[in-house]
């Protein structure tokens, strides 16, 4: 199918990822609907109209620790969500549906290879919300052709960010004040917003594939932090917790698809800082 045909759809077209996606989605000269929770609320029953090829679902409580804090209310929306969307997907002519799913959905979070058991791993009931939609995806191929794509996706961070570990080190060194809610030796694998949004524009051409979107760099924290300081010849207190995480990415599949990564980890900091740093200075 010639590119300029494609009609795509994105759910949760506000969020930090869907943003970009749908702008470089545009940029390419693809047809885009974008998807939000003020038009689209996934948690009840919804429409899609049938004139659209591929469905991008991105749309979740995505910070985990809400799963912690309200498993109810993040279960309504990322598992009952997703099989409403699957319903009104089926009710289309939806040819594939890529779903943005987690690194969290391991058991072993050091050993993240695609062919690994996949299981609740203990953190966060996040990880096995993704898993319940992960094969309710698969179920659906299965029963109704509905050709899919799933992302195993890990830290993305990049400029107009949430809250997570880059985040709350930029905002900590830009306020003289840095505050962790992890361990500063936890270990995690990140990677840029470009780089991410690139793998899912690629993703439309793997058919019924799992694979990670992470990035070659597994660093501790405390690392990104003195190169932060390093970087910008300031050193300030680091105030961090004692949960220690540990969460080792296994990109070779996906590079095998000829996906690379563009923004190394120090690119992507300081790209990803300056843009907090400019934000901040027209605040003031």
């Amino acid at each position: 199918m010639a590119i300029k045909k494609y009609k795509i759809a994105v759910t949760g077209a506000d969020g930090f990822i869907g943003k970009k996606l749908c702008q470089t989605l545009k940029d390419r000269k693809y047809e885009v609907i974008e998807y939000t929770l003020n038009n689209f609320d996934i948690r009840k029953e919804v429409e899609i109209p049938g004139d659209i090829d591929v469905l991008f679902h991105l749309a979740a409580v995505s910070k985990p620790y809400l799963s912690k804090q309200n498993p109810a209310e993040t279960f309504r929306t990322n598992v009952l969500g997703t099989l409403n969307l699957l319903e009104a997907v089926r009710k289309s002519n939806v040819k594939k549906i890529i779903f943005a799913s987690s690194i969290l959905v391991y058991k072993n979070l050091t050993k993240t290879k695609e062919t690994d058991l996949a299981y609740y791993n203990g953190v966060y009931p996040y990880g096995l919300e993704k898993i319940i939609g992960e094969e309710y995806i698969k179920i659906y191929s299965q029963l109704y052709g509905i050709d899919y794509t799933l992302l195993r996706i890990s830290g993305v961070y990049g400029p107009g960010m949430y809250k997570n570990p880059i985040f709350d080190l930029i905002h900590g060194f830009l306020n003289n004040n840095v505050r962790l809610y992890i361990n500063k030796n936890s270990v995690y694998n990140f990677v840029y917003i470009d780089d991410a949004v690139d793998a899912l524009i690629k993703s439309l051409k793997w058919k019924n594939d799992i694979i990670n979107l992470s990035s070659d760099e597994n660093i501790k924290i405390i690392d990104i932090y003195n190169f932060l300081s390093k970087t910008l010849k300031k050193r300030i207190d680091i105030k961090d917790s004692d949960f220690l995480i540990k969460i080792i990415g296994n990109n070779k599949k996906i590079r095998k698809k000829l996906w690379k990564e563009k923004y190394n980890l120090k690119k992507g900091l300081l790209k990803t800082y300056n843009y907090f740093l400019k934000q901040d200075e027209t605040k003031k």
